[in-house]
């Protein structure tokens, strides 16, 4: 599994030099970044306690 990961990682990254690619995600208003699975999961995990505190504060709840 890792070293699938790690392919589809490196692919990836590869793609986003691709600046046709860059500028049509653009259009749709993406931010295209590279990085490394385990840079994605610091980057998530800290997206997670962001909103989690943003939803606290504004004590938003989430009907099920």
């Amino acid at each position: 599994m890792r070293k699938i990961r790690t392919r589809l990682a490196v692919r990836l990254s590869q793609r986003t030099f691709d600046e046709t690619l860059r500028k049509s995600l653009a259009r749709l208003g993406f931010d295209v970044v590279a990085g490394s699975p385990n840079e994605y999961t610091v980057y998530l995990h800290n997206e997670i306690e962001r909103w989690t505190a943003v939803v606290k504060k504004s004590e938003i709840n989430v009907a099920q």
